[in-house]
Parts: C-alpha cells; structure tokens; sequence
C-alpha cells in the first residue's frame, strides 16, 4: 500500500495563504520554528483571535514534516497561553491576546464559553457511556 496522498478536494484556509517557513540548516528544532512563526503571526493579528488552528494532520501535510513537529508545536503555544485547545475541538488561537485587549467583558464571556463547553462535553461523555 502507497504513502497516504495528500487531500487534494479541501476548501482553502488561511494557511494555505500564508508562507511559513522552517528551515532545516538551522540549529533549532523545527517544531521551535514553527511554534515561534505560529506565535509571531498571532502576536501581529496576521491570524485573528478566535481562529481556528488547521488541524495537526493537515498542517503536517503543508509543510512536509512529522505530525510530532506540528503536535510539540501547538502544545508549547497552549503551555504559553497563546491558543488554548480540546481533543476533538481543536486549537484557537489568541486566548491570551483577547483577555489582554478585551479586558473584563472578554473574561466574562470566555468564562460563559468555558461553562457551555464543559457542561456539553459532560453530556456528551455522559452520554456515550449510555
């Protein structure tokens, strides 16, 4: 059986606009590349606060490199606060940014978010048990 073909009838994202580029010469890891590019655009609004992260697989696949690079890369961004992420739901990006500009009301409506997120996955997990 052949290597798994790229997808090829996807709907266009935002990172299939933008260059980032990893370079192999250099001395960092490219999973470091590639959390400080995904960081950097984030931090100049080039990917808006609320924007759905592409899924590892399909990022992975765009760059050429192991789903490893892309996982240890959006973890890192999620240990530092810069997106936050379920299993299932995927990766936002600029949950710290929207809490910095946003002030108190972006807090109190991250808060209802969190309570509706949760409060569906434990139905759902309820659920799935039945």
């Amino acid at each position: 059986m052949a290597g798994r073909q790229p997808v090829k009838d996807r709907p266009v994202s935002w990172i299939d606009l933008i260059e980032i580029g990893l370079d192999p010469e250099d001395r960092r890891p490219l999973f470091q590349q590639l959390h400080l590019a995904l960081r950097d655009l984030i931090a100049r609004r080039v990917v808006p606060a609320g924007t759905r992260l592409p899924a590892t697989r399909i990022l992975a696949d765009r760059l050429g490199v192991s789903r490893t690079t892309v996982v240890a890369a959006y973890d890192q961004l999620q240990a530092e606060g810069v997106v936050a992420g379920r299993v299932g739901a995927g990766n936002i990006a600029g949950v710290g940014i929207a809490v910095t500009l946003g002030g108190p009301g972006a807090v109190f409506w991250m808060w209802v978010t969190a309570l509706v997120g949760m409060s569906s996955s434990f139905f759902e997990c309820t659920l799935a048990q039945v």
